[in-house]
């Protein structure tokens, strides 16, 4: 089925989060929100306006959506009892940076939690539960396109 205009521009794209139909599942999208999320944190962040001027929007998107899709391990790690809450890795940012300066990479923690905390927020008046039905198909992505 081709389509033909995306509804909805978010700085990160929903392509990003799955590479075929049976990616399309409730946590690929809890990531796709989060990384949309997380781009405004690091968009309004000060404390990130010398690493806003250094890199693209597509770089950084796509450094959100690399975050974001590492944060399943952490949201992995909790239901399974490994963790007793969710855990923001600095590992995940080296991941994609390995040479980022330790105050970059807290600056981007920061984000990454104040992100977060407001996605949690969110999700605790969602009917969609795509914690909790992680591996669930979801027609979301599907939503985001006008046919």
């Amino acid at each position: 089925m081709k389509r033909e205009k995306q509804l909805m521009i978010d700085p990160v794209a929903a392509e990003l989060f799955y590479r075929n139909e049976r990616e399309k599942i409730k946590i690929n999208w809890f990531c796709y929100e989060y990384a949309n999320l997380y781009f405004e944190k690091i968009k309004k962040s000060r404390k990130l306006d010398k690493y806003r001027q250094r890199h693209s929007k597509g770089e950084i998107a796509k450094f959100c959506a690399h975050f974001s899709l590492a944060m399943k391990k952490s949201v992995d790690d909790l239901l399974r009892g490994l963790t007793d809450q969710t855990i923001i890795d600095d590992e995940y940012i080296y991941e994609f940076y390995p040479r980022i300066p330790a105050k970059t990479a807290d600056a981007f923690a920061t984000a990454a939690g104040d992100a977060w905390e407001e996605m949690f927020l969110a999700c605790a008046n969602c009917p969609t539960r795509c914690i909790s039905e992680r591996y669930a198909y979801t027609d979301m992505f599907d939503r985001l396109y006008e046919e």
